[in-house]
C-alpha cells in the first residue's frame, strides 16, 4: 500500500511540474504513458507516512491556480493574479477600481477622471493650484457695489451739508444710491415758511399786525405798496415822484410843475422875408420870439412860438437884448453880442462878430443863454 501511494504521488509531481512549464502547454510525452488525462481533486493523493496501503479518506490535493476573468485578486493558491498599476487603483471584486482621492481639496480633478467639486459661490470663484477655491476682488473704476466675491466695493455713505439755495429755500442732497457701481446723491430743495439761514429754515413766527407793508420779522413781507407809494413804518404813504419831469401827475394827485408860456431860455431872433406871402408876418424884418404857446407832453414842457405875437424890430435883434441899435464898437463889446458897430458905414446900428469869442455868454434872468457868431452876428444857439 506503501508503494502504491509513492507511485500515485511521483504521478501527480510530474504533471504539475510540467503544468508549470513555460509553453503552459501539456504533451502526450510528458504525461506517464504518453496521453494527458484529467486529474480530479479527489484522485489525487498525498502520501503522508510510510504505510503501504492506501487509505481512502486521505484527501490531500495539488492546488491549481485560477485567474479567468480577474484583473487582480487572489489566484486561489496563495498567490495574485496582477498588480493594480494606478497609483490610486485597487482591487475590488477582482477588478482594478480607481478610487477618487478628494482629502483636503475643494475642487479640480480627484484623480479618476472626475471633479472634487465647482468654485461656483461668486461669480469671480476659482480653483488655485492648491485644489482651494479662492475669489479675486474686481473694484477697478467703481465707488460701490457687488465687488464679485461676496463683499462690496464701497458704500455711497458721503455727506453733503445742506445750503441756502435762495432766501428762504435749503438746498440738500439725498442718500447716496449705487448706480451702474457709481454713486449718485439727488438733489432737493425745501421752501422755508421764514428764510433759510446757515443751511437751514430760521425758527421765526412772522409779525405783521397793524402793518400793511413791510418786513415781517422773518426776512418776508407784510405787503408792497402799488404805484407811488412808499411804505413808511409799516404803514403805504404816497410820495411824489417827479423826477426829471417838468409838469405832470405826480404820482400823488399833484403836479410836478406847470408850463409857464415865458421862457428866456428859448428867446429868439429870426430874420423874415415873408416869402411864403402870409399876410400877418412881418417883411423883411427882424422879430423877436418872446412869446410862447406851451403845454405838457410826456410829463415835459413843450414850447411853440407863434410868428404873429413876436415883437417885430425897427432895427436889429439880438436874443439877451431883444430890438436894438448901436452906436459904438464899444457898446457892442459891453453888451457882449459882437465887437464892430457898423451903423458909420451902413446906418443901421448892427453889431457884428468875428468870431464865437465876440459873443459872450450871458445868464438871463438865471439861465445861461449861449451865444455863438453866424454869419457875423451873435444868435443864440449852435452852428449848423
Amino acid at each position: 500500500m506503501k508503494k502504491i501511494k509513492r507511485i500515485v504521488f511521483l504521478a501527480v509531481f510530474v504533471i504539475s511540474f510540467i503544468a508549470c512549464d513555460d509553453d503552459d502547454e501539456i504533451s502526450p510525452e510528458d504525461t506517464i504513458d504518453g496521453s494527458v488525462q484529467d486529474v480530479d481533486d479527489d484522485d489525487i493523493v498525498m502520501d503522508d507516512d510510510d504505510d503501504d496501503s492506501i487509505d481512502d479518506d486521505d484527501n490531500d490535493v495539488v492546488c491549481v491556480s485560477d485567474c479567468t476573468g480577474k484583473e487582480c485578486g487572489d489566484d486561489g493558491c496563495g498567490g495574485t493574479c496582477n498588480v493594480c498599476s494606478g497609483s490610486q487603483e485597487e482591487c475590488q471584486e477582482y477588478k482594478c477600481i480607481c478610487v477618487p482621492d478628494c482629502l483636503n481639496k475643494e475642487c479640480d480633478n480627484d484623480g479618476c477622471g472626475g471633479s472634487c467639486g465647482e468654485c461656483t459661490e461668486y461669480e469671480n470663484s476659482y480653483c488655485r493650484d492648491d485644489n482651494r477655491c479662492r475669489c479675486t476682488p474686481d473694484c477697478f473704476n467703481k465707488e460701490c457695489g457687488d465687488n464679485k466675491c461676496g463683499g462690496s466695493c464701497g458704500e455711497c455713505t458721503e455727506i453733503f451739508e445742506s445750503v441756502c439755495a435762495d432766501s428762504n429755500t435749503v438746498s440738500y442732497r439725498e442718500a447716496g444710491i449705487c448706480t451702474e457701481y457709481q454713486c449718485s446723491y439727488a438733489l432737493r430743495k425745501e421752501e422755508c415758511e421764514t428764510y433759510c439761514e446757515d443751511g437751514k429754515c430760521a425758527d421765526c413766527t412772522p409779525n405783521c399786525a397793524g402793518k400793511e407793508c413791510g418786513d415781517d420779522g422773518c426776512r418776508g413781507s407784510c405787503g408792497e405798496c402799488g404805484g407811488y407809494n412808499t411804505c413808511n413804518n409799516g404803514q403805504c404813504e404816497c410820495t411824489p415822484k417827479c423826477g426829471e419831469n417838468s409838469c405832470g401827475d405826480n404820482g400823488c394827485g399833484g403836479s410836478c410843475g406847470e408850463c409857464d408860456s415865458i421862457n428866456p431860455s428859448w428867446y429868439s431872433c429870426d430874420y423874415i422875408d415873408n416869402d411864403e406871402g402870409y399876410s400877418d408876418w412881418p417883411t423883411r424884418k427882424w422879430i423877436y420870439r418872446d412869446n410862447w404857446i406851451a403845454w405838457c407832453e410826456d410829463e415835459q414842457c413843450q414850447y411853440m412860438s407863434d410868428i404873429p405875437t413876436a415883437t417885430v424890430c425897427d432895427d436889429f435883434c439880438n436874443p439877451k437884448l431883444g430890438c436894438y441899435l448901436c452906436t459904438s464898437d464899444q457898446w457892442c463889446k459891453d453888451m457882449g453880442i459882437g465887437n464892430y458897430c457898423n451903423s458909420k458905414e451902413s446906418g443901421h446900428g448892427v453889431c457884428t462878430c468875428g468870431s464865437d469869442a465876440d459873443c459872450k455868454a450871458e445868464y438871463i434872468e438865471g439861465i445861461q443863454a449861449e451865444q455863438i457868431c453866424v454869419d457875423h452876428l451873435c444868435r443864440q444857439g449852435f452852428h449848423w
